[in-house]
Formats: C-alpha cells, structure tokens, sequence
C-alpha cells in the first residue's frame, strides 16, 4: 500500500502516476483549448492520451524530443465523469471562493474585473516539444481525434526567447526578464508542491492548472522608463530582486504564504507568444519592436485548487474594481480558467498494455534519463 511506503520514496512513486512531460519547461509549445458539444467521456479521455502517445513512439518526427501532452479537464467535465464512473472528485477541486450559481467556477474571476479570463471550456491541452513541428502534428491528432464532438476550438503557439544561443534562460517582456524564474527547485520540491500525493490516494499523480493568455499593453509600458519597467515586476533585468521599492511589484503580489508563513510555491509554464503590434495612431516614447512579444501564455500547476485561487485573489487585492499588482495594469487575459490534469491511474493508464511505462531508471536513481524531461532545461532551479 502506497500509504505504508517510507515518506522519501512517495515522492519517487508519484512520477509513475503523472502525466508525462508535465513539469518539463519546453522550449516550444502550443495551448489548444476545446469547447465540446457535450461532456468527454473517460473512455474517450484515454483512447486519446493512448493513440497520441502511440503516435510519439512510433513516428520519427515525434521522437526522442520529448514530446508530450498533458490533457486538462473542466472542473464541470470531471465531476461528470466522477458520476459516470462513481469516482471521488478529487479534494483539491474544492474551490475556496466558488460562485453560488456555479460552483465549480471561482469568485476570483468576475472579481478581477477582466484582468483574469473564465472561457468555460471542457478541456485545454499543453502540448509541448522540443521541435516547434513535433507540438503541430500532436495539435493535428488531437483535434482530429476530438473532431465530432468539437463545438470550438482555440490554440495558441508559443515558444521561448532563449538570451544565448544554447537555447537556455529564455526571456519575456520585451527580453527583459527570465521567464519562469521562482519555480520549485527540484523533483522534492514539486512533487510536494505541485502533484497530489497520497493524501488524497485516489488521484495520486493528479495536479491543477490555471490557464491565462495575456495580452500586452506596450503602448502603456514604453511609456515607463526602465527603472519604472523593473519596479512594475520586482526584479532587475539581472534577475537581482529588488527590496521593498514597490510593495505592489508583480513579484510580490503573487507570493502568498500559507498559515505558518511558508511562501507557496507554483510551478509556472509560461511562455512568450507572437509579435507586438501598435493598436493605436498615439505614438509613445519608445516604439514597439521586434522584441516585444504580443502576450504571455501562463501555465501555473499546483496540487490543490486554492493555492491558484489564493495567488490570483492577492494579485485582484482588496479593493473592488482595482488590481494591487500593478503589472495587470498594463495586461489583461482573454481566454483561460482552472482545470483538473488527472493523474494515469484516474484514467486507467497506470497498467494499461497500450500505454508502456518504463521507470527503471527512475527506480536507480538516475534523474537524467527521467522520461519525457531534459533537466538541463531546469538547471536555475535543479543540479
């Protein structure tokens, strides 16, 4: 029994039950979110995640890039499926601020009054490669797979800003700052930050996603000077954190500590997308250039619901109608929401034939041939 294993080889016992490639920060990715004619069903869930995984094995152009899909459901869609196959809903699904009408959809969305982005869709897919064509023909099978009960679909393509040619430490904000800086620092780390674990068994592997594509305002940010730029995130463009300038830098505002003062982790996949474009004849002091990307897709993972909430409700700030972060003045999101990433074992896939595991290398000890994550792509964070 998973309960009755020593409390260091949980945290190894748990990659086995998690999506493949979940935690890994590729370089290149496609956000594909689906609005369905009707609930997707378990069923139909892993003959997907099984065809696209036989598809990476098989097909040259997917292999050996690591290559993957980590599929997202509607909080709506799982508690419907959890009926269908009389499943516990998962506890972190449990929403601290659920609207009375809806409760599987948050307060904190209306409450950012348009900063953050509810679309209610059925599912969202994380696609996500080392090869920008790997990411496309996975969105191909995908879309193909789900054609017949699609009612809309969306994706975005996004991909890194590497700052050296190694492909390493990209860049967001006009190249300004690292991307994804303050993430979990290890497979410790994010496994007791950012998967289920086993106090809650039945889902053990599973994870949270917020959702978010933002969108720049740049006209408004070349208005501010450098210094101005930095004190809107928290951080120099050295990645140095600044101390106590602005208690309302973005950095701040999104730290939120739990109930003995520990700051929170969130792992964050977030990734620069498009071109910056001037939408406006009003002509700032600094123009728009090559460098400035047309938004951020943020991913963000945690291992309960209401760790998203709580950052995304310290970040709206106690005052209606106003944002205490002070970069959302200057962004907003127009497509995302929360999503449940169910683990292989809520999806039958832990001892599926049809969809191979192998973790001998996990089981010595040796990271570097973890499946489906290059952890030189984490090498801030992880040695």
């Amino acid at each position: 029994m998973m309960q009755e294993m020593k409390f260091d080889d949980r945290f190894k016992e748990v990659w086995k039950y998690t999506q493949r490639g979940l935690i890994y920060p590729a370089p290149h990715a496609i956000f594909a979110t689906y609005w369905l004619k009707r609930p997707i069903t378990k069923t139909e869930l892993t003959a997907l995640m099984i065809e696209v995984r036989l598809a990476i094995n098989t097909m040259p152009a997917l292999s050996s890039k690591n290559t993957s899909l980590v599929t997202g459901v509607s909080f709506d869609n799982w508690s419907s499926i959890c009926e269908q196959e009389n499943m516990t809903p998962p506890r972190g699904m449990q929403l601290r601020y659920p609207l009375t009408d809806k409760p599987h959809h948050s307060q904190v969305f209306p409450a950012s009054n348009g900063s953050f982005e509810d679309s209610a869709a059925n599912l969202w897919f994380h696609i996500k490669s080392d090869d920008a064509n790997a990411c496309q023909i996975v969105l191909e099978l995908t879309s193909a797979f789900l054609k017949e009960i699609t009612s809309e679909a969306y994706h975005q393509e996004a991909a890194s800003k590497p700052a050296t040619g190694d492909g390493q430490n990209g860049k967001v904000l006009g190249c300004r700052f690292s991307e994804n800086l303050n993430n979990p620092s290890d497979p410790i780390s994010l496994t007791k930050h950012t998967i289920i674990g086993v106090d809650d068994i039945d889902h053990f592997g599973g994870s949270f996603a917020l959702s978010q594509r933002f969108l720049i305002n740049w006209e408004q940010i070349n208005m501010l000077s450098e210094d101005q730029i930095e004190d809107l995130i928290g951080r120099k463009t050295d990645d140095t954190i600044i101390p106590d300038r602005d208690t309302r830098s973005h950095i701040k505002a999104s730290r939120v500590q739990d109930q003995n003062g520990n700051t929170t982790p969130v792992l964050r996949l977030g990734l620069p997308f498009g071109r910056a474009h001037g939408s406006s004849d009003f002509r700032p002091p600094k123009s728009v250039n090559r460098a400035d990307e047309e938004g951020i897709y943020f991913a963000g993972f945690a291992k309960e619901v209401g760790i998203l909430e709580d950052v995304m409700l310290n970040q709206i700030g106690a005052f209606n109608g106003f944002m205490n972060d002070r970069l959302f003045n200057h962004l907003r999101a127009d497509l995302g929401g929360f999503f449940y990433i169910p683990s292989l074992k809520d999806l039958g896939l832990d001892q599926n034939p049809q969809y191979p595991n192998n973790f001998s290398a996990l089981a010595a000890g040796k990271w570097d041939k973890f499946p489906v994550v290059d952890w030189s792509r984490l090498d801030r964070h992880f040695t």
